[in-house]
């Protein structure tokens, strides 16, 4: 059970208001938030003009709803949901069919279009990069086409917090919440000077280019890696989804008869390393890991920004800036954020509750943030034996062989022990350091993307959003 801090805002609305407002009557729209929202937008010191303005944006659509047709990624096409497009490196984990050429242009997108979640959460902000191209987006996301100049202007005002509030406030829906491209024309934000909107586009593109190539790398460490173990075609020869029921003719020490352990794709792993001479070790071998903490469970206190610690859940792990609007209460868990909480630099992330191995090696700026008792830590012996471990972890391979210690009848969950027993295949010294180096490298650039960001941010902070 977790305790959030709650408050009851009340306040006036005038008939003109509502009124003007195409007689909608939603709390939000007329709520303090979001009226100290539009405050901070009509006391800046510049003009205003609407979010969809032609100044800004080309055009602001989505595509019509359709159906599904889910198949294997061998046939399909990529498909991304929206809680994906925030995510600095998102994999596709569904794939789909499509009827036509046409449909395929409606749900694809181009490198640089602005993207709005607009089902459900909305208001998720994101720019799509190279990992993006190629796949198909769901209907759930406003494609946004800005004007040459104006993304990183118009990705940070989005991204900021008064832009979070302005989206917010502008849904509609009694259960689900829905946001449409004609509520964006409602929006109204300033225009600064041609300087202002020039350096927050060069810094925008610039940490998009550190994010694309840090992907890149990320791409070509794995591949090196998978081809130093002679497994690059190998899913194609022994299909991962390909036997539904097969026969194991022995148990295990602690008699686990679950068929995701026993999975012959596994047995023939392990066999082609022995084959092809490749040493292995596991994941608890001293000469990998110094410590792996699975945090204890416990009822969280939340606080206000100022007297917390950000608090990181196993749905953020994929991106940038995992943090929420969550934080910890640093007096109440002081001892269980120090011991047991806190992320390091260069810690081996990996979800083990419900979604089970998704795994993220932890930049520098994560330091001192706290991650959730669903997520374990594992602490490398060094970092770059955190950049291989994350390199292996991260491949269909390496996911497969942490989800074959899933239990649980309704929420999927792993142990640290249980992790400690994955099989990592071990390499020659001087190749997983080159492999180690490259996702440090990697790393490196996510954090430089992350303070450009951060540098933009504070940009339109201190010279957009002021008062006259």
């Amino acid at each position: 059970m977790n305790e959030t801090p709650t408050e009851i805002k009340v306040t006036s609305v005038p008939i003109n208001e509502i009124v003007s407002a195409t007689l909608r009557f939603d709390a939000k729209l007329f709520g303090i938030d979001a009226r100290q929202a539009r405050d901070v937008i009509d006391n800046c010191n510049f003009n205003k003009i609407s979010l969809t303005d032609k100044l800004f944006v080309r055009t602001a659509t989505y595509p019509l709803r359709f159906r599904r047709n889910y198949v294997s990624n061998k046939i399909g096409k990529p498909f991304l949901m929206p809680s994906q497009i925030t995510e600095v490196m998102p994999t596709p984990y569904k794939w789909i069919t499509t009827d036509s050429q046409k449909m395929v242009d409606e749900l694809s997108i181009s490198k640089g279009d602005l993207l709005l979640t607009r089902s459900g959460t909305v208001g998720k902000c994101a720019v799509a990069s190279e990992a993006l191209e190629g796949c198909l987006l769901s209907d759930d996301l406003i494609r946004i086409t800005v004007q040459e100049g104006y993304l990183g202007y118009l990705f940070t005002f989005l991204s900021s917090k008064i832009g979070q509030t302005l989206l917010a406030t502008s849904t509609y829906g009694a259960v689900i919440k829905h946001l449409e491209p004609s509520h964006l024309e409602g929006i109204h934000i300033p225009i600064p000077g041609k300087k202002i909107i020039n350096e927050l586009d060069v810094l925008v593109k610039a940490a998009l280019i550190d994010i694309d190539q840090a992907n890149r790398l990320i791409t070509t460490a794995r591949s090196r890696l998978l081809s130093l173990l002679d497994l690059v075609n190998f899913e194609t020869e022994y299909p991962i989804n390909f036997i539904e029921t097969f026969s194991a003719s022995k148990l295990t020490s602690d008699l686990r008869i679950d068929g995701s352990f026993h999975h012959p794709f596994l047995a023939k792993l392990m066999t082609s390393f022995l084959q092809n001479g490749i040493a292995t070790k596991t994941l608890a071998d001293s000469a990998l890991s110094t410590n792996i903490v699975l945090p204890g469970r416990f009822k969280r206190i939340y606080v206000e920004s100022a007297h917390g610690i950000p608090l990181i859940g196993g749905k953020q792990i994929g991106n940038l800036d995992p943090r929420t609007d969550k934080f910890l209460a640093a007096l109440e868990h002081g001892e269980r954020i120090s011991s047991q909480l806190t992320i390091e630099a260069n810690q081996v992330l990996v979800t083990c509750s419900g979604t089970i191995g998704k795994v993220a090696i932890a930049p520098d700026f994560w330091q001192g943030w706290a991650a959730s008792q669903h997520i374990l830590r594992i602490q490398a012996t060094s970092p770059i034996i955190a950049g291989y471990i994350y390199a292996w972890l991260s491949t269909p391979f390496g996911k497969q062989l942490i989800q074959r210690f899933t239990y649980g009848a309704v929420v999927d969950e792993i142990t640290n022990v249980q992790i400690g027993q994955v099989v990592i295949p071990w390499i020659d010294e001087v190749e997983s350091t080159k492999i180690g180096k490259m996702v440090l490298e990697a790393n490196a650039l996510r954090s430089s993307a992350f303070n450009k960001f951060q540098t933009a941010k504070i940009l339109l902070e201190s010279k957009v959003l002021i008062s006259k």
